[in-house]
This record gives structure tokens, sequence and C-alpha cells, in this order.
């Protein structure tokens, strides 16, 4: 018996209508909780208000790099809720926003705040398992708490 070489045909897919740019949230797959904890400086802004170009040496060998450290030792799980969480770029301050215009990375709904102690934050964007650090806010004046 012969084969016949005659492949099938596929079917055809649902046209796709060209959308409006929208903004790319970050990405949040489905179960991240028990993935560690990675961080890179690829999108690092090193000016502007938050910049780390005005972080003090001192500061960043002593407290910034042993916390993120700390947290390479967690899961995901365990960092967010209640202090370290998502913000939506619109609940940022005008300076946050137009930063994020300047530095062209406006095109993210939402970044993620990373509690370090105390009220100092650093933001970032998270994709998957990863933060990729943007700011440090020592100060939390990126997305200020509304608790008094």
């Amino acid at each position: 018996m012969r084969r016949s070489n005659r492949r099938r045909k596929k079917e055809p897919g649902q046209s796709q209508s060209p959308q409006a740019r929208s903004k790319k949230p970050s990405s949040r797959p489905e179960n991240i909780s028990e993935k560690r904890f990675l961080w890179r400086t690829s999108k690092v802004d090193l000016d502007g208000r938050w910049g780390w170009g005005q972080v003090d040496a001192r500061l960043l060998l002593k407290e910034i790099i042993p916390k993120l450290q700390d947290y390479e030792s967690m899961k995901w799980g365990e960092i967010e809720g209640r202090n370290s969480h998502f913000v939506k770029v619109e609940q940022c301050c005008k300076d946050a926003q137009q930063r994020l215009q300047e530095i062209e990375k406006d095109d993210f709904s939402e970044l993620f705040s990373l509690r370090m102690n105390g009220k100092k934050r650093i933001f970032g964007i998270r994709q998957s398992a990863e933060l990729q650090i943007l700011w440090w806010d020592p100060e939390h004046e990126i997305c200020p708490s509304t608790k008094k």
C-alpha cells in the first residue's frame, strides 16, 4: 500500500485585525510564586530624581546590594505581598510618569515596588521572575503610601 505524498491542508486561522498600540503590562506568569527572585540592571536609570548615579557607593555596597542578595534566597511568593507589590503607572507621581516617558520606558502599565526597609524602595519592571531594576526611591516618593 502506497502512502500519499500529499499533506493535509491546515485550517485557515482567524484573521487578526491590527490593534492600536497599548501599554504592555509587566509579565505576570500564571504561577511565579515558586520561582526564585532574580534581579537585573539592564534598564537602570542613572539620571533623574531617582537615578542610581546619585546613590552613594557606601550605601550601595553596604545596604542595597546585601538586601538584594537576601532577596535572592527567597521565592516571589515570599516577597510579593504587604510591602512589595505592583503599582500601576498612573498611581505613580507625575514626575515618575514623566521620567518614564523621557527614558522611553512608558510602554509598561505597571512597575514593581520592592521594599528595602523603612521608606526605602527599589522600583523596577518585573518580567517573569526577574526584577529589572529601574530606580532607587529612598523617601517613598514615587508612589507615596496613603496609609497614615
